[in-house]
Formats: C-alpha cells, structure tokens, sequence
C-alpha cells in the first residue's frame, strides 16, 4: 500500500514539472488583449504662442505601461497582441479634446510593419486597426507618427508598438 501511495504522490510530482504547451493566444496564463492608446493634454497651451504641443502630451495605455514622461512622448511604447486591435484616443480627463487625424508607419532603417496598415485616418476622433497575426518577430517594434490636433493646432509625435506573441 505504501508503495502505491509513493508511487501517486511521485507520478504527481513528475505531472506538475511537465510544460504544458499553451494554447496559441494565451500568454502567461491570461489571453491576448487588444490594446487602447490614450493621448492626454496635461497642462494648458500658451495662447498666442507657437509650442511643441508634445510637450503638453501625456501618452498611456490600457495594458499597465507606465505614462510617458511630460516632453518625452516619443519615447513611449505599447504593447500589442497578434490579430488584436489597437486604437488610439483622446484620455478621459484631457484638458481639451484632442482629435486622432491619422496614424503612419515611419520608413526607417530596421523598422518593422506590426499593423494591417501602413496609413491609418482617423474616424470620430479616434483610430484603430489590427495588428498582424503573423510574419512578425517576437519583440519586434514599430515606430510610427501620430498625428493630432488640439484646437485646430496640428503636431505630430513619435511613439512605438512592441509586438508580444
């Protein structure tokens, strides 16, 4: 009996040590998610004055990315999931509305194309498209343009998508 009982209790140890393979959109135990980009004005633009308006953006997401640091837009990054939709949009509590005109993939050296598109137009004050559900390399970002308006003042930034399988 004591044998039996040893022999359980080892072929239960042996069970929990195997890997078991991952169904194809599951990552760390909890499903794919699309991804939402929230772009927010956090201090108020100077009238009369020409201004860098990425220096009064604020750049988050809905997947715990940190925000971007205030004048360091750009150096923001999403993460993103194959065949799961993105959209960018003005944040809740922005001190102005501020209008998603297009998204653009940006032709530099090493860049990779992470969406269905390389031109995405803005619809009711936001945009969104697919990211790829194959072709693309683990990690792998895209750098592209947003560009925006704020009052009828329109600027672009440069942020980036990281892919996740």
């Amino acid at each position: 009996m004591k044998n039996y009982l040893l022999i359980g209790v080892a072929f239960l140890l042996l069970l929990s040590c195997v890997q078991i393979k991952k169904a194809p959109q599951d990552i760390d135990g909890c499903k794919y998610k699309k991804t939402t980009i929230y772009l927010k004005l956090i201090k108020e633009i100077p009238k009369d004055s020409v201004v860098d308006l990425g220096n009064y953006i604020e750049f988050s997401d809905d997947r715990g990315n940190n925000k971007s640091e205030l004048v360091k837009p750009d150096e923001f990054t999403s993460i993103v999931n194959p065949g799961k939709k993105v959209t960018w949009k003005s944040a809740k509590g922005s001190i102005e509305q501020i209008k998603i005109i297009e998204i653009l993939f940006k032709n530099t050296s090493g860049n990779v194309h992470i969406l269905t598109d390389s031109i995405l137009r803005g619809n009711a004050n936001e945009v969104d498209r697919r990211v790829k559900n194959s072709g693309v390399k683990e990690f792998a970002k895209e750098h592209y343009s947003i560009v925006f308006s704020i009052n009828k003042v329109i600027d672009t930034i440069d942020p980036a998508m990281q892919y996740h399988e």
